[in-house]
């Protein structure tokens, strides 16, 4: 089962996208540009989240170095928290990764950091089966683009 959001996001009116995903079975692929995204694509997310079902769902998240506002945050984090579900986050920005570990440490989260390359690492986190890897990069990839993410330089 593959889903995204794009139909949905180009049904709306013109906006700057800084979150876009895509659903591969179970495991959701999110893609964050440099600033936070907007309300309306969190709960583009959130609603697929409760749809297919967090507690047998992974997240494999890659950004720019936006993450979601305050409130955004609490919103995702009450959609998680009764599950847990595995999340990986790719990034290189040193303050987002720092978030992330306390979060699994102080918070009981199933979450860590990657490098914003290291992809490999994420899937197997996840529990995602690593013949994976390839589409999860190519998908990203297309996300990225989506989004206008650079692959290089990106924090």
């Amino acid at each position: 089962m593959d889903r995204d959001n794009s139909s949905q996001a180009a049904e709306r009116a013109p906006e700057l996208t800084e979150l876009t995903f895509t659903l591969l079975d179970k495991l959701f692929l999110v893609v964050i540009g440099a600033e936070p995204p907007s309300n309306s694509e969190v709960w583009d997310l959130i609603r697929t989240a409760r749809s297919v079902g967090v507690a047998s769902s992974a997240f494999v998240i890659q950004t720019a170095g936006g993450a979601p506002t305050e409130l955004q945050q609490r919103y995702l984090l009450d959609v998680i928290a009764a599950d847990r579900p595995p999340i990986a986050v790719l990034t290189n920005g040193a303050a987002i990764r720092g978030a992330v570990k306390a979060a699994a440490v102080f918070g009981g989260f199933r979450a860590d950091a990657f490098g914003l390359d290291d992809i490999a690492a994420a899937v197997a986190f996840v529990g995602a089966p690593t013949e994976r890897i390839v589409l999860v990069a190519r998908a990203l990839a297309r996300l990225r683009l989506r989004i206008g993410m650079p692959r290089e330089g990106a924090s």
